[in-house]
């Protein structure tokens, strides 16, 4: 085991499933990696807080904890690079955005879980 040392630890990586309904109650599944930013435990408290009262919009939560991603791609199937632009166009996805917030407080709750 490795001792604790007061630095920044970085962002860390979690899978996100995001279901598309297709009609008929038929759901397409995709994944990535979501890169999250390790938000300090005051920081933290208060983004749950919003989260659980809704008193922040889903976006502005994915635009404050997503930070990168592993496995988007374009439409032509080519690796889609992490930026502000691409983010957003992702984002325009229904239901990406509530997916991502829900799988943001999963990766919380699964770590304080481990611990």
């Amino acid at each position: 085991m490795e001792a604790l040392r007061l630095e920044s630890l970085g962002a860390y990586f979690h899978t996100v499933t995001v279901d598309f309904p297709m009609g008929n109650g038929i759901f397409k599944s995709a994944s990535f990696d979501a890169q999250f930013a390790r938000l300090e435990q005051e920081e933290l408290e208060e983004l749950s807080a919003k989260i659980v009262t809704g008193a922040i919009p889903d976006r502005e939560v994915v635009e404050r904890v997503l930070v990168g991603w592993r496995g988007p791609l374009d439409a032509a199937g080519n690796p889609l690079p992490f930026s502000p632009e691409n983010r957003d166009a992702v984002l325009k996805l229904y239901p990406t955005q509530p997916t991502i917030v829900r799988e943001f407080v999963r990766s919380i709750e699964v770590a304080k879980e481990k611990n």
